[in-house]
């Protein structure tokens, strides 16, 4: 009774977190705004204002001129960012962080959301689906190796299974399909539980040093880019606070649990106790597990698969931006840069619900598209994915009872 209480807790606390942060930023951007005319895109304080479109409230379509602004002989044009409904002045003269007022305008969102998924081509979106399902495939492939390399022969359709099973899991409780797949394993191909959650704990190490590659390539590729974002968005918040009595308390906590685990591996290693022998089997059991991968006969295949996994990972962002008229002009390093924070909003709330659009939307800031169009696009492709992930969960689950329906489940916990 305490644990399911305890999972449905986790649960409420994880979708709510997602519905704030959906609220919350529906909020913020959906709030009128000063329209500023920058001074560092035009740098020129003697410019006047020679004609204003005045839209009287309606609605202005991304690019749309608002303004066209002389000096001498040059005439530039002041845009709309976004499609909103603008409320045009004339220049007030008064300034907010050297930047003058033009007028005010507010977006409306959800008409942006609309758009942005009645615009996306089904083509694009098409392939990102098709490399999603190659990626779960290539990791069910990686995922089989690990377990023949333990002297164990799983059938091809039953790791897929279970991968799939696994990320449809996610969606319910955190990290729940991580021992639901290794419980399907055990179930169809009597492979012991510890050992595939060793092999698993193993992948999830292989995914963590993916990750940082990523952030690698990320961070070489587009040097400037990061390097003024953080900069910008995050050093300068940071120079004011004083962290002293963070890092005290974060020292503390950590000695504690340094002591905590010494004693209990201490006690572990020595007892005699059913408990503590019962413990080290399960830990001998994992730890054989965890070094699975370096016993994998075909280690060039092994590293092709992992590769392949994280570039299907890729090019399902991509093509998804590609879907969409305002995004497609993105590149590769976009999505590389969007798939790095995407995969830390996934990991932060449950299935990224909520945060993963926003932090897209966030990203896409760092290539001039706009926060309303960047948030649209994470939405269009955390519903596709997720879609996907739920139709071909639900699928596998019917399958694997019938493609093992002769199969007789052995309880070997105890051997």
């Amino acid at each position: 009774m305490k644990q399911n209480l305890s999972k449905a807790l986790k649960l409420i606390l994880s979708l709510g977190l997602g519905v704030f942060l959906i609220a919350f930023f529906y909020h913020s951007i959906s709030k009128p705004k000063t329209l500023l005319l920058d001074k560092k895109k035009y740098p020129a304080l003697d410019y006047k204002i020679s004609k204003v479109y005045r839209p009287l409230g309606g609605e202005v379509l991304l690019g749309d001129t608002l303004f066209e602004l002389q000096s001498n002989a040059v005439t530039s044009f002041y845009l709309a960012e976004t499609e909103a409904r603008y409320l045009v002045v004339a220049q007030t003269g008064a300034e907010i962080n050297h930047e003058s007022i033009l007028g005010s305008y507010q977006i409306d969102l959800f008409k942006i959301i609309k758009k942005v998924f009645r615009s996306a081509s089904w083509f694009w979106l098409v392939l990102s689906l098709i490399a999603s399902l190659l990626g779960h495939v290539m990791r069910s492939l990686r995922w089989r190796m690990m377990l023949q390399s333990m002297g164990y022969e799983p059938k091809m359709y039953n790791t897929f299974f279970a991968v799939v099973i696994m990320y449809m899991a996610n969606m319910a409780l955190p990290r729940l399909g991580e021992v639901m797949r290794c419980e399907v394993i055990r179930r169809y191909e009597n492979i012991p539980l510890e050992k595939s959650l060793g092999s698993m704990l193993t992948e999830r190490l292989i995914d963590v040093l993916c990750l940082l590659v990523l952030a690698l390539i990320m961070i070489c590729f587009q040097y400037t880019l990061i390097y003024n974002f953080f900069k910008d968005q995050l050093l300068s918040s940071s120079e004011s606070g004083n962290h002293n009595g963070f890092f005290i308390k974060a020292m503390i906590l950590l000695v504690l649990l340094v002591a905590i685990v010494f004693i209990f591996v201490r006690y572990i290693k020595n007892g005699q106790s059913k408990f503590a022998l019962k413990i080290k089997s399960i830990v001998l059991g994992l730890v054989d597990g965890i070094l699975s991968v370096k016993n994998v006969q075909n280690k060039f295949l092994f590293i092709l698969y992992t590769v392949s996994i994280w570039t299907t990972y890729v090019l399902t962002v991509y093509f998804c931006l590609k879907a969409v008229p305002e995004t497609s002009i993105s590149t590769i390093n976009t999505a590389i840069t969007c798939l790095f924070f995407g995969s830390l909003a996934i990991v932060a709330v449950q299935g990224g619900l909520g945060v993963y659009p926003l932090v897209i939307g966030k990203v896409l800031l760092l290539y001039n598209i706009t926060e309303s169009i960047g948030y649209a696009n994470g939405w269009l492709s955390w519903i596709v994915q997720t879609a996907l992930i739920l139709v071909l969960g639900f699928i596998c689950m019917i399958l694997i009872n019938v493609m093992n329906k002769d199969t007789k489940s052995v309880d070997i916990s105890n051997q």
